[in-house]
């Protein structure tokens, strides 16, 4: 069974997470608004303040493994480690051949450290605490609580009827709209999730939230971030065969209202248009904002080293600002897509892996919904991992990992694998004490 552990352990661990996510708040506001036209320098040189953060996410995470007892189901969990161990050892291989040595070094040992944070507090504290997925999912809504109350904070000021109305007004918090919309991001699932007898709560925090990210500008994201939330929606309940019917029969009906009601439906797209472009362009809109010449370039150079990349976490160094500049006339620091981040660092042997990596943990959540009483704790984190996915196609996460969804949804993946080996010990115990009980009453087990 999980383990209840000391309410002194729960507090300094819990107190060292709210000291990281202070840390981590402080960063975005200071740190990440920083212009992009010292992205090259400031990858080649590295952050002392981000490093220091990421090593005190470490000790947390190594603390809670360290003091959580019960090494039997911990083995177990860690056992559960082979395909993150894989994608670690050929990021280390990549060090062979990476371009810029250095930079592969630095970030391959943060990547480690963000690793023992994450896997650590997933298997020492989430995995351990009773209803520990409950836990987790109320300090991601507090998380994202706290940075939807900074971005009417930076926003306060221009808050106003006139300004929402506007398609083109965008807040000044939209320059660090990535830091600051992925926490809102994870908290609507985590919101549904612990607000089952509150439905009201729900409906009164999820519009803040909602307008948060409308004062973002936040496109393709919230169209995940509700995707992920109609998935634990649907998960969390044994739908029957005729609910997935007349769900199938619903959607078709709304295409063909959209074929057969194209002109009367033109005045509400000429309305919505207009708040999605920002004040764009069409030709940027249909460019997705400038990723698909992006892409196609990065495409050419993901050709050179298909299979092995160019290192871990060094191609966006040195000359490849400049060379992308050159190529799509504005300046991108990533690849706005993270399996073309992963396939230019790692390439395909890299992506693989990872992907497998993430394909056990999908499984892990479709395990904990079969067990008894498990069943929204599974469909929450589930929608973690594929919001993380859907994100991945618009942003890139792979490759920057110190963002808040990698280690998010890494620390939910690993609770549930610390409680589906808790729940298999449980089972084996239990089994094992039915069948002495069966002998010392002289009854078969094979009678029974």
């Amino acid at each position: 069974m999980p383990y209840h552990g000391s309410a002194t352990r729960t507090r300094a661990i819990s107190s060292g997470l709210v000291v990281w996510w202070c840390a981590t708040l402080y960063q975005v506001v200071y740190l990440a608004s920083d212009s992009l036209t010292f992205a090259a320098e400031a990858t080649q040189a590295g952050s002392l303040y981000n490093q220091i953060k990421i090593a005190f996410f470490a000790c947390i995470g190594i603390g809670a493994i360290v003091t959580a007892p019960h090494p039997a189901i911990r083995r177990r969990s860690l056992g559960q480690l082979l395909p993150l161990i894989i994608y670690v050892v050929w990021a280390m291989a990549t060090l062979l051949w990476t371009s810029s040595l250095e930079v592969s070094i630095r970030r391959l040992i943060q990547f480690v450290f963000i690793l023992a944070g994450s896997v650590g507090l997933g298997v020492g504290f989430y995995g351990m605490i009773p209803s520990g997925i409950n836990v987790l999912a109320r300090h991601l809504m507090y998380a994202g609580m706290s940075t939807a109350c900074l971005v009417l904070a930076i926003s306060g000021g221009e808050l106003n009827l006139a300004n929402l109305l506007n398609p083109d007004w965008t807040s000044s918090a939209r320059s660090i709209w990535g830091y600051l919309a992925p926490p809102i991001l994870y908290a609507l699932p985590s919101l549904w999730f612990i607000t089952k007898r509150r439905r009201y709560l729900f409906c009164f925090v999820s519009v803040l939230f909602f307008l948060c990210l409308f004062m973002l500008k936040v496109r393709s994201e919230g169209i995940f971030a509700v995707m992920a939330l109609v998935a634990v929606v649907w998960s969390a309940r044994k739908r029957s065969l005729l609910s997935a019917v007349g769900l199938l029969l619903a959607g078709i009906t709304f295409v063909i209202s959209v074929l057969f009601l194209q002109d009367s439906l033109s005045a509400l797209t000429e309305t919505i248009m207009p708040y999605w472009a920002r004040g764009e362009r069409a030709s940027t809109v249909e460019s997705l904002t400038g990723r698909l010449p992006l892409w196609h370039y990065l495409t050419a150079r993901i050709a050179e080293r298909p299979l092995v990349g160019k290192g871990f976490g060094a191609f966006w160094t040195g000359n490849e600002f400049a060379n992308a500049f050159n190529y799509v006339r504005w300046m991108a620091t990533a690849a706005h897509n993270g399996f073309i981040d992963e396939l230019l660092a790692t390439g395909a042997v890299g992506l693989a892996a990872f992907l497998v990596f993430w394909g056990f943990g999908l499984a892990w959540s479709v395990k904990l919904m079969q067990q008894p009483g498990c069943r929204r704790s599974g469909a929450l984190v589930m929608s973690w991992l594929l919001l993380f996915l859907l994100l991945n196609t618009t942003d890139s996460f792979l490759q920057e990992f110190a963002r808040f969804p990698f280690s998010a949804s890494l620390v939910g993946m690993f609770a549930i694998s610390s409680s589906v080996s808790s729940s298999r010990i449980a089972g084996i115990n239990i089994q094992r004490n039915q069948i002495m009980a069966f002998h010392r009453r002289g009854v078969s087990t094979v009678d029974v």
